[in-house]
């Protein structure tokens, strides 16, 4: 007896199909938007299991907050500090820290002056 495979979605016909629109000047007529998702795909939840306080403002008024998520870590960054955290308990690994410091001994504006360039971390 032979199991039959997954059934492939099939394409919605009820989906109108949306043009894109071309660059300003570049004279194109409107196309089909080749990336359109046509095919609902299934919902995803969050679990919030672990809160904890991160990287302060440190007297920024907007501190661009901005941050990563590794396997086992989470590296947060702001305008002037930086903090690596364990994922499972929230415990500080490294930090907080200048974000100068992550320069030091290479010399130049990055190690000397590194202070609110809206970093990011990838």
């Amino acid at each position: 007896m032979v199991t039959p495979g997954p059934v492939a979605p099939q394409p919605q016909e009820a989906e109108p199909i949306r043009p894109t629109r071309p660059l300003p000047g570049s004279n194109l007529p409107p196309a089909r938007d080749s990336v359109l998702q046509n095919l609902p795909l299934p919902l995803v939840g969050t679990i919030n299991r672990l809160n904890f306080e991160g990287v302060t403002a440190n007297g920024f008024a907007r501190p661009d907050t901005n941050g990563s998520v590794g396997l086992t870590q989470f590296f947060q960054i702001t305008n002037v500090e930086f903090a690596i955290y364990d994922k499972t308990s929230g415990a500080t690994l490294l930090g907080p820290a200048l974000i100068d410091s992550l320069w030091s001994g290479f010399g130049g504006d990055c190690e000397l002056a590194g202070n609110g360039d809206d970093p990011v971390v990838v």
